[in-house]
């Protein structure tokens, strides 16, 4: 759905202390469509509702995403249908995977 958003948000929660990363959410969440602020209050309740308590993040998932987020600033990144296309190939070769195994 939105991965580029998603993957923003995380590295900033994993980059900042929770204060900087609060008045940085708050900040902007006043230039955000309706919409999003609700897409935004989505992702926060799953993180705090969930049964399972969020795992850390290992050395390598840090790296990629900070790999990304420079890929994002330098606008290395994807439109939605590209987007799309990529993640529908992947879960078709999982899907094909499962069922040699099967």
């Amino acid at each position: 759905m939105r991965q580029p958003e998603l993957a923003v948000w995380l590295c900033y929660l994993i980059v900042m202390s929770k204060t900087d990363d609060i008045a940085k959410i708050n900040a902007g969440l006043a230039g955000l469509a309706e919409a999003d602020v609700a897409y935004v209050a989505d992702i926060v309740g799953s993180m705090t509702t969930s049964a399972e308590p969020l795992r850390a993040l290992s050395q390598r998932e840090r790296d990629r995403l900070a790999a990304s987020r420079r890929d994002f600033a330098e606008g290395r990144t994807l439109t939605m249908e590209e987007s799309a296309r990529r993640t529908d190939a992947l879960l078709a070769r999982l899907k094909a995977q499962e069922h040699k195994s099967a």
